[in-house]
């Protein structure tokens, strides 16, 4: 559809040209580009939480990005940080610890998302505190059930509404191929503010444990049943991770983004940045009125390559010896060097080390 023939469907029979559901990183990403390239364009975004319930759902998760991320998500920079990020450190059984270089951030992400919206609505841009119960592809629209009562069409529609989306269960009919069901606890414990740790081993299930800074504070979590803490926590959080991708990200005028694509990366279940970039591609896709060009993005990045689920479930069949054989060429650091010889003295675990490698620039 051209962009005058939609902007004259809007008009005459539809509520809305885009309909965003989800304001977590991808929907307000794709709300912010939407309006930022089209400002002549109606778009609603649709949230189901907000005020205190809307921070804490956003306080499950690490809140970390990498700083590659603003590369590609210019003119939106850096914002409410609580930690600058430079390390990365890998326990793996044995004992054995890596540290690596790693550039980014631990972000106030409700507060960072926050920011966009209100950019969204300082350029004219709708936001409503509803959820939707139903979604029906129409001949030239779409049709929306809203929990509030309230009736919306609209021509094009991104799901971005989670791991248990409703856009996805009524338009894709399609479940992710892996949820990992994750905690998080909340400790009045002080970290280095600079490093992100992770343990791996077994019992993580091809996850691993991971301790983020949070400010002065720390996030400890690890997939559901496989570890513990031993101190009372200061809120404890609980969410589902879809990892592996869909079969297809694009369906008529409607696309998927971040969870409710299952987009996030298998191996570091890390979803903010490509969450944000999925967002951006898909607004650019239907500014240009061709939204097949998303899912072509989608299909041939880096984000999704099938490598990372590949080495999600060769982890998962890994006992403790085999882990620690696996990175101890690494036991000095990551580079090009202990990268080829890993390759020549351990053929087996080729396939984990492309991942490996990929994770570097595409994990966070």
């Amino acid at each position: 559809m051209s962009r005058a023939s939609a902007r004259e469907v809007s008009v005459l029979e539809l509520d809305h040209d885009v309909v965003v559901v989800g304001a977590g990183p991808g929907g307000c990403a794709a709300s912010y580009f939407l309006k930022m390239i089209r400002p002549d364009l109606n778009i609603l975004l649709i949230e189901r939480l907000m005020g205190d319930r809307y921070a804490r759902y956003h306080r499950m998760c690490g809140e970390a990005i990498s700083s590659r991320a603003f590369r590609e998500l210019d003119p939106i920079r850096p914002g409410r940080i609580l930690n600058h990020i430079r390390y990365a450190e890998e326990v793996w059984p044995g004992g054995l610890r890596i540290r690596s270089k790693a550039e980014g951030y631990i972000i106030d992400r409700s507060l960072f998302l926050q920011d966009l919206i209100r950019e969204f609505e300082d350029n004219g841009g709708e936001i409503t505190n509803d959820s939707v119960m139903g979604v029906a592809p129409g001949e030239n629209n779409l049709a929306l059930e809203l929990k509030s009562g309230r009736q919306v069409r609209c021509s094009f529609l991104i799901g971005a509404d989670g791991a248990c989306s409703r856009v996805r269960r009524d338009i894709f009919h399609e479940d992710p191929p892996i949820v990992v069901s994750a905690r998080q606890y909340l400790l009045e414990e002080e970290m280095p503010g600079d490093l992100i740790r992770f343990y791996y081993g077994s019992r993580y299930e091809g996850g691993y444990r991971w301790e983020f800074p949070f400010g002065k504070m720390t996030k400890v979590g690890f997939p559901a049943g496989t570890d513990h803490i031993d101190i009372e926590p200061v809120e404890s959080h609980a969410r589902k991770i879809p990892v592996g991708g869909l079969s297809r990200v694009v369906h008529g005028h409607t696309c998927l983004i971040g969870d409710a694509a299952a987009q996030a990366n298998p191996l570091t279940f890390a979803g903010i940045r490509i969450a944000m970039v999925a967002g951006r591609r898909a607004a650019e896709a239907i500014s240009g009125g061709d939204l097949t060009s998303y899912d072509r993005w989608w299909r041939s990045s880096r984000f999704s390559s099938p490598i990372f689920l590949q080495a999600y479930r060769d982890l998962m069949e890994m006992n403790e010896e085999q882990m620690s054989d696996s990175v101890m060429p690494f036991r000095r650091g990551y580079g090009p060097l202990q990268y080829a010889r890993a390759y020549l003295s351990r053929p087996s675990y080729r396939r984990l080390y492309k991942a490996y490698r990929l994770t570097s620039e595409y994990g966070w």
